[in-house]
């Protein structure tokens, strides 16, 4: 391959990648609720049970276990209703080949500081929430460095990383309804908190670094960004759920609150079944999106002229074992208004608490992802991921990650195969 075609090659990679996510985090809490549910009533058929665990295992997050904080008595077991959610994460990076001239060793940090207070909850019909949190960045050597861009990959390769050095990531009030089977959120959020959520593959701080299990590398720009928008989630059987947003395409390049819906807006739903599988939860669901912007139109502030593109998706999951999950997704979206690829499929499986150690867990995943052609000019090949990590928790709150990643092949033909890219990811929680 010639200089000028790796170059070229390289220059479309960042340019797609230019609107990708800053930084996604999934919300952690309802695969904790998951679990202590699990352990309290292993193996409870009581229908109030399976609420919890269908909740769960769809990201529908209502606090259980906290009392309001305006309520004057607090019950046996609850706790006060502010909720905190403060670490510290660091990760180090580096990667057996890249471009010419491209950094092959990065670190990257970030500071998280949550709070969601439990404003009422009012019995038989629903509670009242409002969530802020906010991430503080840094990246060495520069901010604009990342093994993804160094080794031409068409997929983040740490989503723990951003481009902005502050960011306020959530900020919104959230109001569930008919005794906690519809939940309404607005403000600024994460799509992916309401769509295609994968509570077993959403926490880059805990589990998969890599975008197409963290996520999806595929639907538009606005998917697992932070923007200005609402969202629901709702369970209107016990074997059903029904989920979606609208959003504002253009926010997804703020730091804090951007309001351009002129710009470009996002809407998307998400039809799902559940069931029990010797007690435990089974998901499967089929998305769809639907947008008028791309990376190009929201960089030039304005939706593009006549600009629509539709992005598919579905995701099933199973728990084997109270502790032991398998999972598989499947996304595309049209050339027009793709991301780094336009079709990717992932299989991954992850067990917590593994050898009976409270908080260590091991995940592996392997996905495939076609490049994006519109955008590359036909310079990038299909691309090949397997990304395997095992976390130890050393002691309470304190948690060492040993991850790796294979490109095998990368998308861009300049990085030699297979590409390994080893990972060092420490984390403090507070």
């Amino acid at each position: 391959m010639s200089l000028r075609s790796v170059a070229a090659a390289t220059t479309t990679t960042a340019v797609i990648l230019a609107g990708g996510a800053h930084a996604d985090t999934g919300d952690p809490f309802p695969l904790e609720q998951l679990h202590d549910s699990l352990r309290h009533h292993p193996k409870s058929a009581d229908e109030v049970h399976w609420e919890h665990l269908a909740r769960a295992c769809i990201g529908f997050d209502v606090m259980p276990g906290y009392e309001s904080i305006f309520d004057g008595t607090l019950a046996d077991g609850l706790k006060k209703g502010l909720r905190t959610d403060l670490y510290a994460a660091a990760v180090w990076q580096a990667a057996s080949d890249t471009l010419p001239g491209a950094q092959s060793t990065i670190g990257a940090g970030r500071l998280n500081l949550r709070a969601d207070a439990l404003l009422f909850r009012t019995e038989g019909e629903g509670m009242g929430r409002f969530t802020a949190q906010m991430h503080l960045n840094g990246v060495l050597p520069n901010l604009s460095d990342s093994i993804t861009a160094s080794t031409g990959s068409i997929s983040d390769l740490d989503e723990l990383q951003s481009d902005h050095p502050t960011s306020l990531t959530r900020l919104g009030y959230t109001q569930s309804f008919f005794d906690d089977h519809l939940m309404a959120s607005v403000g600024k959020i994460n799509p992916n908190d309401f769509v295609l959520a994968n509570i077993f593959a959403n926490d880059e701080s805990k589990q998969f670094l890599a975008q197409p299990f963290d996520g999806n590398s595929t639907w538009p720009v606005s998917f697992q960004d932070h923007t200005l928008g609402a969202g629901f989630l709702s369970l209107p059987t016990d074997w059903c759920f029904f989920n979606g947003f609208i959003v504002d395409a253009a926010g997804t390049q703020s730091a804090w609150l951007g309001n351009e819906f002129g710009a470009g807006y996002a809407v998307s739903g998400e039809f799902g079944l559940l069931a029990g599988v010797g007690g435990l939860p089974a998901r499967l669901s089929f998305a769809w999106c639907g947008t008028d912007a791309n990376t190009a139109s929201v960089a030039a502030g304005d939706s593009g002229d006549g600009l629509w593109g539709n992005a598919y998706g579905s995701i099933a999951q199973v728990l084997l074992q109270p502790k032991f999950a398998l999972w598989a997704q499947w996304s595309a979206c049209d050339e027009s208004v793709a991301t780094g690829a336009t079709n990717e499929i992932a299989i991954g499986t992850t067990i917590d608490d593994c050898f009976g150690r409270n908080g260590d867990g091991f995940g592996a995943a392997i996905g495939w992802s076609t490049p994006n052609d519109a955008s590359s000019g036909d310079a990038l090949d299909d691309q090949v991921l397997l990304e395997c990590y095992y976390r130890l928790e050393i002691m309470k709150g304190v948690q060492i990650t040993l991850d790796g990643q294979v490109l095998m092949p990368c998308a861009n033909p300049g990085v030699d195969d297979p590409t390994v890219i080893g990972s060092v990811r420490v984390m403090w929680e507070f």
